[in-house]
């Protein structure tokens, strides 16, 4: 399963990134693709990929933006080479042997011109592990999530792993959403000196405020987390970072 890939900087990431990280995991297909949203940092590779000819067996696309232009060049694309392509919301899953992926957002009823605010938002449940992947949301987005997860029991016991919303943005992972979820480790995906400034300092002092871990990709490449549902760690080519029990 792979969720979002793309840059807005620079070209060729589906053929020289993706695809080559794939092969090096020993990965043939993919049985999903999962797009938060229809920005370029999060589909030019994927774009790529379909034009490559590249094996995906189910593209998932957010409910409420079938008219989103980008997406309907993304799932044209994705139904000529064969891939199967559904529109999910809140409730939806993906169930595995061991492992849950359940779509938290964006609802049916939930309306909004803003692409970041209907992020796709998947909650994934491995034994005792679980992640959120957030995509790009922010502001109402996040409050119609808020009040979703204080609705709900969805995690037991804490968050392990917080994929964080649009790479750090000041305007994403508030407070509320932080005592919501209590993340142990939190991932800022975010490229070197990019022009917006991510993450923001204000994000990071919020996740400061509340003792999660935090790891940058622009500060250490690329971030592998490996977890048998128990026991998890993460790693890089200098480092790990290792929880034994949970």
């Amino acid at each position: 399963m792979l969720i979002d890939g793309g840059s807005s900087s620079r070209t060729g990431v589906g053929q020289y990134v993706i695809e080559p990280a794939l092969k090096y995991y020993g990965e043939s297909r993919l049985d999903y693709i999962i797009v938060t949203h229809g920005d370029t940092d999060h589909i030019s590779g994927i774009q790529e990929l379909f034009e490559m000819g590249y094996p995906v067996v189910h593209l998932l696309l957010q409910t409420g933006q079938e008219d989103d232009e980008a997406l309907q060049l993304l799932a044209a694309l994705a139904a000529q080479a064969g891939t199967e392509v559904s529109y999910v919301g809140r409730g939806d899953q993906i169930v595995f042997p061991e492992m849950t992926m359940t779509c938290l957002h964006p609802f049916s009823d939930f309306f909004t011109d803003d692409r970041n605010a209907a992020s796709l938002v998947f909650h994934l449940s491995y034994d005792t592990f679980d992640a959120l992947f957030t995509g790009d949301l922010e502001e109402t987005g996040e409050e119609a999530l808020c009040q979703r997860l204080s609705e709900n029991t969805l995690f037991s016991g804490e968050l392990e792993l917080l994929k964080v919303a649009h790479h750090g943005s000041r305007y994403s992972t508030s407070e509320e959403f932080l005592s919501l979820t209590e993340p142990e480790m939190a991932l800022v995906s975010a490229g070197r000196g990019n022009m917006y400034g991510h993450p923001h300092a204000e994000l990071l002092d919020r996740l400061a405020d509340y003792d999660v871990a935090v790891f940058q990709t622009q500060e250490m490449g690329a971030i592998v987390l490996e977890t048998n549902g128990s026991r998890w760690k993460v790693l890089n080519k200098s480092w790990v970072y290792s929880v034994q029990n949970m």
